[in-house]
């Protein structure tokens, strides 16, 4: 798959498979580090609307600009609290914001403050699930989080529990379109599209796929990737994008 071209020819074979087999390839779609307005924020929109695409936004809730800036068919959820680092450096533990080099109470009591903060802001458009920064949280924390009211968490991952406490769900990105090594840029149709492809052609039907985008990092590239997986899923019946609050069970 050198080009878009290509992605798109095969990404419609591997659905005509789904739809000759009855099934239908559930997708969600989940962008990570918003703070407020943006021109890229305006673009994630944009799409969202155009293709009636449901969009779980990771909001950082110390670093939120005030106002109502949402448009579309956008739920907010919560990412951390600052997206600051927490775990000791130069010990190669990568950055955790929600990790376990902190008492539990003080992350937890943090995290409520947040939670505060976006159920302020942005009321009933605010979904109850937890998006770790850097897609790493010390585990320990969920029933924590769970006493909170939060429904479930997202991360990244292939083997994660669905439900990792009774009640808690846990839905992950499973699709980036950028690769993060130096420059954040496009990663190539070939690792991109293949990435999806591969996981589409072995999951079960009742798995659902998810795409993570970060608006303000993505090129113009990774939008053209974007675009064309939002085109070529609304067009086709064995495709379907599921929302966060279906997905989640928050919906009334």
């Amino acid at each position: 798959m050198e080009n878009r071209a290509a992605f798109a020819k095969a990404l419609r074979t591997e659905l005509d498979r789904w739809q000759a087999a009855g099934r239908v390839a559930r997708l969600w779609w989940r962008d990570d580090d918003a703070t407020g307005p943006h021109r890229a924020l305006d673009q994630l929109f944009d799409l969202s609307t155009s293709f009636q695409a449901p969009l779980a936004l990771a909001v950082i809730p110390l670093n939120v600009s005030p106002g109502d800036w949402l448009r579309g068919p956008v739920t907010v959820v919560q990412h951390g609290v600052a997206h600051v680092n927490h775990a000791p450096r130069g010990k190669g533990l990568g950055a955790w914001e929600l990790g376990p080099h902190r008492s539990p109470a003080t992350v937890l009591s943090e995290v409520a403050d947040g939670l505060a903060r976006l159920n302020d802001q942005f009321g009933d458009r605010l979904l109850k699930v937890m998006v770790p920064p850097w897609n790493r949280i010390d585990l320990a924390l969920l029933p924590g989080l769970k006493e909170q009211g939060f429904l479930g968490l997202s991360a990244e991952g292939e083997n994660e529990s669905r439900e990792p406490l009774p009640g808690f769900l846990r839905h992950d990105g499973h699709v980036d379109p950028l690769r993060w090594k130096g420059a954040a840029r496009f990663g190539g149709w070939e690792k991109v599209g293949g990435c999806l492809l591969e996981r589409l052609a072995r999951i079960e039907p009742d798995q659902v796929t998810g795409l993570v985008t970060h608006h303000r990092e993505m090129d113009k590239a990774a939008w053209v990737f974007v675009e064309t997986l939002l085109e070529i899923t609304r067009d086709h019946p064995a495709a379907r994008w599921e929302h966060p609050e279906i997905l989640f069970g928050g919906a009334p």
